[in-house]
């Protein structure tokens, strides 16, 4: 069997008695009255008189202008003058043309050699 503990060094003190309990539903307490102060004097305030110190002037505000602004004129835009064939034949139609055709070859040329790899092997015989 194992040895028994040792004994406390100290023995412990009883329980202070409990205190009396209150009843749940119990009227408040009266407050108690304020502890009475020796007499001390409170200091009187005397009220201004009419004439005590000039108002204090404002200094002038500063003086500023706001930008100047204009809104910018706009005009309607008109037809242009002139017959359609010189509209087909100038230098903007000119360039259109040629970049439909920069762009159109090389993509027929992708799409034809894509169908040609596409078709398969056996039919190529």
């Amino acid at each position: 069997p194992p040895p028994p503990p040792p004994p406390p060094l100290v023995k412990a003190k009883a329980a202070p008695p409990a205190a009396p309990s209150k009843p749940l539903f119990s009227k408040p307490a009266a407050p108690a009255p304020p502890p009475s102060s020796p007499a001390v004097k409170k200091p009187e305030i005397k009220a201004a008189s009419p004439v005590a110190a000039p108002k204090p002037v404002a200094p002038p505000a500063p003086s500023f202008k706001l930008p100047e602004l204009s809104l910018p004129t706009v005009t309607v835009p008109t037809a242009p003058t002139g017959s359609v064939v010189d509209a087909i034949t100038g230098p903007g139609a000119i360039g259109l043309g040629a970049g439909v055709a920069v762009g159109l070859v090389p993509a027929a040329a992708l799409i034809a050699l894509r169908s040609f790899l596409v078709s398969g092997r056996d039919s190529r015989q």
